[in-house]
């Protein structure tokens, strides 16, 4: 039975391992525009901290 859970668990993480691995291949454009999104300059106003005061 021991030898039973074993196998189970080789082959589920083969498996979680492989869809992470198709995923991040197949979407690998997608994720690098996704990432530069932060350094991308726009015309919306930025966001204030929390402790600061609004002017208006």
């Amino acid at each position: 039975m021991s030898l039973l859970f074993s196998l189970w668990t080789v082959l589920v993480a083969v498996i979680f391992f492989g869809i992470v691995i198709w995923v991040l291949r197949e979407n690998k454009d997608e994720f690098d525009k996704a990432a530069q999104i932060p350094f991308e300059e726009g015309d919306e106003p930025q966001m204030k901290a929390s402790g600061e005061e609004d002017d208006g």
